[in-house]
């Protein structure tokens, strides 16, 4: 992907760069960073699914998970701490493709403009997904170790074309880090990307000079084969924690 197609802040050099933002104005890159220099853990690796995970089935379904996490669980995103017990209230696992922050999301058709204004989101692939397949081996499975949640969609087919697509979402509590890693992905349509729920309004008679503010979000939405086929397969997506309302969504892509 070329650099003019990246949301302002979006690291494009040393190897890093990001999912396609929906918007091709004015952009810079930022100072080349890497994991270790931010001061968190880069995770990237495939949790195994297993007999001890949840399994969730039904198409557009939704699991709240904040009950079955430890007590001192806490993920902050956005500046807000969700978990038990947060006043940010609860983390949702959902069947197309992605975990929510405070409510859960039934909506199987992707959009930015829905992206960027409904709930607090992490998107590894947001799509009409169908986990209420016949098949034994089709399943969303949430996990949880004692410093992290993991969400594996394994083998699930899109409605209505079938396939199978393998994804998982992993959130590091104490760092505030998150990951999207691909293993097998058939879909060709969807959205990738972070979303604080809320878009960013700048004050532009207030600012000296030339000033990118957070969109609020950061996203790719892919269109589907043959023009615009998703292209992260076997990839993963690591993301910075974001501690402030104000954060720069910042992603790594491996």
């Amino acid at each position: 992907m070329a650099s003019d197609d990246l949301a302002a802040g979006v690291n494009t050099q040393s190897g890093v760069g990001a999912a396609d933002a929906e918007s091709k104005a004015s952009t810079f890159a930022m100072p080349a960073v890497q994991p270790a220099t931010m001061g968190f853990v880069d995770i990237c690796t495939f949790e195994p699914v297993g007999p001890e995970a949840l399994v969730m089935t039904g198409d557009d379904a939704v699991l709240e998970v904040t009950d079955l996490l430890p007590a001192d669980s806490r993920f902050t995103f956005f500046g807000v701490h969700y978990g038990p017990g947060q006043p940010g209230g609860g983390i949702f696992v959902n069947a197309n493709g992605s975990i929510t922050f405070g409510n859960g999301d039934t909506n199987w058709s992707e959009s930015l403009e829905e992206f960027a204004t409904t709930v607090p989101k992490l998107a590894a692939f947001w799509d009409d997904l169908n986990p209420g397949s016949a098949d034994s081996t089709v399943t969303v499975e949430f996990k949880h170790l004692p410093d992290r949640l993991v969400a594996t969609w394994n083998q699930v087919p899109e409605w209505p074309d079938g396939g199978s697509n393998t994804f998982q979402i992993t959130l590091l509590f104490a760092q505030g880090v998150y990951q999207f890693l691909y293993a097998g992905m058939t879909a060709t349509d969807g959205l990738v990307g972070i979303s604080s729920g809320r878009l960013v309004e700048s004050d532009l008679s207030a600012q000296p000079g030339f000033l990118a503010k957070p969109l609020g979000y950061l996203a790719e939405l892919y269109g589907g084969a043959p023009d615009d086929p998703f292209d992260l397969d076997g990839r993963c997506i690591l993301g910075a924690p974001t501690p402030a309302a104000n954060s720069w969504p910042t992603i790594f892509v491996r």
